[in-house]
């Protein structure tokens, strides 16, 4: 006998989907197909009922998909794991596959202990019903007991916050109170698997936290986990493996940060993460100046899953020109997602006299070395321009995305302003000890 929580072997799920329905053009086309109605609806009704082969002029039907597809894995007792990819890769269809709520079509599942699932926060909530009534609703909805509920109503009500409209009904809570409410309900069922679906999409930064860490304190008991999110830095701060789907099939299982890395690679969301290639879309300049290539590694390594505050970036650019010219400067900006520039680095090659001055005909490489740039962790998007007497010759506009990750110095944690850290000294008036503390400016 193993170990394991869940067992899946050769899961595969398919659903039919609707079809657009066909328009008659012309009267006699109308009167055709209202003497054929008869036979069409039966043929409709066996195919609704039914999931036979049917075919369509030697092809498979084409109102019928795999949501999941010969998915296998085991999860062991007390494991946290993380399962992501795109939409529509079959996420939420395997959890509800776990937490019984639709049947496979082919293979099984195996699933040893109580289950308690979060697919959509708030499921099961009356809305005219106090929030107290909807904790036992809901509670029992979720296998507690009346009792379990007495002994524990307290602690989930001070975890929701929401203890001055606990009698309010829920009709008039907003979205976040509402989320508040049902995850507490959920994390204090104490099931022996909690299947939680993107719960951290929704809800504040403070409250993203404080779910992390009932998480946490969760597998830490020794029960088991699984956790779909997009959040990938919550995945690889949260869970020991990761398990990414694509097409409803399972493309990787392995650590999180691997998963994470195959997933980057993979996602054509995130296809400029870390490089850059023009694949011939970019056009010359004037002076036929072109940017081909880029990439940013740390340490030597591509790191498309992150790179931790302070790490070390590595900057290369290849250029090409059609013929020999000055070497121009170039210039390498970092904003952050809202468009404000947080740091620039400029090359001032331009001033460079004789041969070593001039470059061409063909490719040209620039690379810049930062040894230590501290950014507050978010993403940053990277744009190249090469620059003669400060005018624009070549310019590519956010060709590359960095994500800086801390799981220390997180904006979960309380951290809003400011983009880049660094380390501060403080002298308090009044001859109190000097305070030295890692802090963040603007």
């Amino acid at each position: 006998m193993t170990d394991f929580a869940i067992k899946v072997e050769e899961l595969s799920k398919r659903y039919r989907i609707g079809a657009k329905k066909r328009r008659d053009k012309s009267f006699a086309s109308a009167a055709a197909n209202a003497l054929s109605y008869p036979l069409h609806n039966l043929q409709r009704l066996r195919e609704l009922t039914s999931f036979g082969e049917h075919r369509q002029n030697g092809r498979a039907a084409s109102d019928i998909i795999w949501a999941l597809k010969d998915v296998s894995f085991e999860v062991k007792q007390g494991e946290a794991l993380g399962v992501i990819g795109r939409n529509g890769s079959g996420k939420s269809t395997l959890l509800k596959v776990l937490s019984r709520i639709t049947e496979p079509t082919e293979g099984r599942v195996l699933v040893r202990g109580s289950v308690a699932s979060l697919l959509e926060v708030g499921t099961g909530f009356h809305p005219e019903l106090t929030g107290r009534d909807n904790v036992y609703l809901n509670g029992a909805i979720l296998g507690m007991t009346k009792r379990d509920i007495d002994r524990r109503f307290d602690e989930i009500v001070a975890f929701s916050g929401v203890e001055q409209f606990i009698d309010t009904p829920v009709k008039r809570y907003s979205s976040g109170m509402k989320v508040r409410l049902a995850f507490a309900v959920a994390a204090h069922v104490e099931p022996d698997i909690l299947i939680i679906d993107e719960v951290l999409a929704v809800g504040d930064a403070e409250f993203q936290e404080k779910c992390l860490g009932k998480m946490e304190s969760v597998t830490g008991e020794g029960r088991t986990v699984v956790f779909v999110s997009h959040d990938l830095d919550a995945v690889q701060r949260f869970c020991s493996r990761v398990l990414l789907l694509a097409d409803g099939a399972v493309a990787c299982d392995d650590a999180p940060s691997k998963a994470v890395a195959k997933y980057m690679e993979t996602s054509q969301a995130m296809r400029r993460y870390s490089r850059y290639d023009a694949d011939g879309n970019s056009t010359p300049s004037e002076e036929g100046i072109q940017v081909v290539r880029a990439r940013v590694t740390s340490g030597g390594e591509f790191r498309p899953e992150g790179v931790p505050s302070g790490s070390p970036l590595e900057f290369e650019v290849t250029c090409l020109v059609p013929k020999q010219i000055q070497l121009p400067d170039f210039a390498i900006g970092i904003d952050t997602l809202t468009g404000h520039r947080v740091a620039r680095f400029f090359s001032g090659t331009g001033n460079l006299n004789g041969a070593a001055g001039r470059v061409g005909p063909g490719e040209f490489t620039y690379r810049c070395v930062v040894p230590d740039l501290k950014l507050v962790p978010d993403d940053y998007l990277v744009t190249l321009n090469a620059m003669r007497h400060g005018a624009s010759l070549a310019k590519v506009e956010h060709a590359l995305t960095i994500k800086v990750l801390d799981r220390q110095f997180s904006k979960r944690a309380g951290v809003r302003d400011g983009v880049v850290r660094a380390d501060e000294t403080w002298e308090i008036p009044g001859g109190l000890p000097v305070l030295a503390r890692q802090g963040q400016r603007d």
